[in-house]
């Protein structure tokens, strides 16, 4: 478990060579609270900087 922001995740990501992989929750609580049955959802606003940081690093 680690702080979710950019350094942290490329610092994993490019550490001992290729191979690495992270995982985030994205919604976090907001989207763990915003939940019914027979409904699904997903929270992504203001919550895209991991795909740039995706791309980036293959």
């Amino acid at each position: 478990i680690c702080p979710v922001n950019r350094n942290s995740i490329d610092y994993l990501l490019s550490s001992n060579g290729t191979g690495n992989a992270v995982v985030i929750v994205i919604g976090g609580a907001a989207e763990s609270l915003d939940c019914a049955p027979g409904m699904n959802s997903v929270t992504l606003k203001n919550r895209k900087g991991f795909v740039k940081l995706a791309l980036k690093q293959g």
